[in-house]
């Protein structure tokens, strides 16, 4: 039981830093209008994306509640998705948050190549998911040749 506090207490403890790391992140980022980091690829570029909002906020009040009681189920079978459920969740309620508190998100990465930009909240979410199959496809195989 104390294990598995201390366990719930670390997950907490990273949702909030990659939550803050996010936040700072986009205090940083506001006065840089356009910075080159990697030519013809990544740039920095700060705008406020105000059609997301609704979108994010959404999603992210459906989709960690679920993904909490997904952890708590899939820990029964001793899959250990908590990592990548945290790096989703931190993601989709730094977002929720900004666009609940500020009615819009600040977003400063853009990837040339994919015309896209985006903030580490949106990365978390990204990366998370992907972490979360790669983790469940190899857990679905493991315990299917058993």
């Amino acid at each position: 039981m104390i294990k598995h506090l201390s366990k719930i207490k670390y997950h907490l403890f990273l949702l909030c830093m990659l939550i803050a790391f996010d936040q700072v992140t986009k205090f940083i980022a506001e006065g840089v209008f356009y910075k080159p980091i990697i030519q013809d690829y990544l740039a920095f570029h700060f705008i406020y994306n105000e059609n997301a909002p609704i979108f994010k906020v959404i999603l992210g009040l459906l989709l960690v509640p679920v993904l909490f009681i997904m952890t708590y189920e899939l820990e029964k079978e001793k899959c250990n998705l908590a990592y990548p459920i945290v790096i989703i969740a931190s993601g989709a309620l730094s977002n929720t948050v900004e666009a609940l508190i500020c009615g819009k998100v600040a977003d400063f990465i853009f990837v040339k190549p994919l015309g896209i930009i985006m903030n580490f909240a949106d990365l978390f979410l990204f990366l998370g998911t992907g972490l979360f199959l790669v983790k469940s496809v190899v857990f679905f195989f493991k315990n299917k040749s058993t």
